[in-house]
């Protein structure tokens, strides 16, 4: 089963809906985030890269791909490498078009504990948007 969470981002303004819940080692969540330039909707071009960016509890880093729908919007997986810990997990999506980088506002994804023995969960960083890139 695959979850798809809405999400509103700007490049200039912090959005009042700016955290996201997330449970421990879930590997079945994704966030499809509509991006705005203070308040207006900017439509990603197809041939645009788009990077997932994200710093969690323990200092470990995600620098993730993510794609670009037909609609103009944009769509990130959160791996269970990047809900392997419990807390706060402060994040952004990048965009790379025409030689120029521009990124949303951080937000942040408030990972909870899952129930039981989590001890056999292991963090690290992931980096799948630079080894593609190798």
């Amino acid at each position: 089963m695959a979850v798809t969470q809405n999400l509103t981002l700007d490049v200039n303004q912090v959005n009042l809906y700016s955290c996201i819940n997330t449970k421990q080692a879930d590997s079945g969540r994704k966030i499809k985030v509509r991006i705005t330039v203070n308040g207006v909707p900017y439509n990603v071009p197809a041939s645009a890269t788009v990077n997932f960016r994200a710093i969690k509890p323990d200092d470990t880093v995600i620098y993730n791909s993510g794609t670009v729908n037909s609609d103009g919007t944009v769509t990130v997986t959160l791996t269970a490498a990047t809900l392997a810990v419990v807390g706060k997990i402060f994040a952004d999506i990048s965009v790379v078009y025409g030689g120029t980088t521009v990124s949303t506002v951080t937000f942040v994804i408030l990972n909870k504990e899952i129930p039981g023995d989590a001890s056999s969960i292991t963090s690290s960083s992931q980096f799948t948007s630079l080894t593609s890139l190798v």
